[in-house]
């Protein structure tokens, strides 16, 4: 039977706002849940790369197989995927380093044509074969930026409280809609969500009310708080879920960071957001205080499940 895949980009076109940090943690925490899922690591840096705990020089990349001589611009027996620790058969990365900073000068020869489809060509073999393909954008609005924009289904877009946020927005509206209008495609905007929040603080509270005002962007419930257990799991090579089960008390399972709890509920609502669930299941009981303020309450059952999974 095949499988209805997802293809999505998590980008920004300003750096530093927890694209890769949230690549990895969805990619994990889908994982668990039980979904398949291809992760691809599309900015030369090589960050999502390193963050599963794998040298971007030694590793197969998924730039050596891609091939502007070729039909469909990749060479198929190049294309290697890495395995990723503690989710076996079910969570992969198509790794990459800093040659992948010549794709532009590879495939933007006006004579090749279709340079802005090669990584959908590529995706397009993995197809109802995983449950999601997840693309690690890099913060420019380049070739490679375009071709990730391409081949997605939905974009999700991390935010950071300042004043470059609104700029960054427009910008990538601007090229969505383009792109939607001269290739016939129809990438949505999932949703747009903050990250490495300090909801406490005035100026977080003004940023939430005046993108949640903006009609045309999709703010999503979840917030993604700022917590020393991501920056900590990033020198392990691990995901927050994996560092927290690592680290908590195993017998009682209670012991865990913000950042589990914010990714469970991002994880939770984007589900929902791409069709894949009717309702989302916070990970603390909410009924008698309001979503943001997260105060202690009654863990959710089914995300003590998840924790124990």
């Amino acid at each position: 039977m095949s499988i209805n895949t997802s293809i999505i980009s998590i980008t920004n076109l300003k750096g530093g706002v927890a694209k890769t940090t949230t690549t990895a943690n969805l990619g994990a925490g889908l994982a668990k849940l039980g979904y398949k899922v291809l992760m691809v690591d599309w900015d030369p840096q090589g960050n999502l790369t390193m963050h599963f705990g794998y040298n971007p020089e030694e590793v197969n990349t998924l730039y050596e197989a891609l091939d502007a001589n070729q039909e469909d611009f990749y060479q198929t027996s190049q294309l290697a995927t890495l395995p990723i620790e503690n989710y076996p058969d079910r969570l992969f990365l198509f790794g990459n380093n800093f040659n992948l900073s010549k794709f532009e000068s590879m495939f933007s020869d006006p004579s090749l044509g279709g340079g802005h489809i090669v990584l959908a060509n590529v995706l397009n073999l993995y197809k109802g074969k995983v449950d999601f393909i997840l693309v690690d954008c890099q913060p420019s609005l380049s070739l490679l930026t375009v071709n990730a924009y391409y081949a997605s289904d939905f974009l999700f877009i991390p935010l950071e409280v300042g004043s470059f946020s609104k700029n960054g927005m427009d910008k990538i509206l601007f090229a969505l809609k383009r792109l939607n209008k001269n290739y016939n495609r129809d990438i949505k905007v999932g949703g747009v969500f903050f990250t490495r929040m300090e909801p406490k603080t005035v100026i977080s509270r003004d940023y939430v009310k005046y993108f949640s005002s903006a009609g045309d962007i999709p703010l999503m419930q979840t917030q993604i708080r700022r917590n020393i257990a991501i920056k900590e799991c990033q020198e392990m090579g691990m995901d927050i879920f994996s560092y927290d089960r690592k680290n908590s008390d195993e017998s009682k399972r209670r012991v865990i960071s913000n950042s589990n709890e914010d990714y469970y509920d991002f994880i939770q609502e984007l589900l929902v957001l791409v069709g894949k669930k009717k309702f989302k299941s916070l990970s603390r009981d909410t009924s008698t205080e309001t979503y943001n303020s997260r105060q202690k309450g009654k863990l959710n059952q089914e995300f003590v499940t998840f924790l124990n999974a």
